[in-house]
């Protein structure tokens, strides 16, 4: 049986979506489009093994966060629990880090607070703006993903064992 795996963004150019379309059944470009009845319909009718989101920042509802029956993950440009929100490579430039990184994370019903299944450390250069960073750290995020393929679809990667993340060290990233 060939696996399905859908990928929302409606900022694609920031997430290496040619690579995430190679293996697409569905791309949506439209946060509002989650809410409608007919993209549902069409989402269960693919029956996906995996959803994949990159800089949607929309909450997903839970009749969508079920449909994965491998879940869906979240590429996220920041070490989590640090920067979560809808602008985390803003506020880590504002906040002059030196580091940051990338997390793949499961999508839960709380922002950006889901288990981590990898992270990937990133060097801040003093002269880096956020358009360049973000667009670094996407790209290393779509390598995170497509490195993680192997243990999410064998069934070894789960929420189960993936970190949960520390509350004590959540950071929110406003606009």
């Amino acid at each position: 049986m060939d696996s399905c795996i859908v990928a929302l963004s409606p900022t694609a150019s920031h997430c290496e979506a040619g690579t995430l379309r190679l293996v697409a059944g569905l791309v949506a470009s439209r946060p509002r489009w989650m809410l409608l009845p007919e993209f549902l319909s069409s989402l269960t009718r693919l029956e996906p093994d995996l959803c994949v989101t990159a800089a949607y920042g929309n909450m997903l509802p839970q009749r969508f966060l079920d449909l994965p029956r491998l879940g869906t993950l979240n590429i996220h440009p920041s070490l989590l629990p640090k920067f979560r929100g809808p602008a985390p490579v803003q506020r880590a430039v504002l906040a002059g880090v030196s580091e940051t990184g990338v997390s793949l994370a499961y999508t839960v019903l709380r922002c950006d607070a889901g288990p981590v299944l990898a992270q990937e450390r990133v060097q801040v250069s003093s002269d880096e703006a956020a358009p360049e960073l973000t667009a670094r750290l996407f790209q290393r995020g779509a390598q995170l993903l497509l490195q993680a393929m192997p243990s999410l679809l064998d069934g070894s990667a789960t929420p189960a064992t993936a970190t949960p993340q520390d509350e004590t060290q959540a950071l929110h990233a406003p606009k």
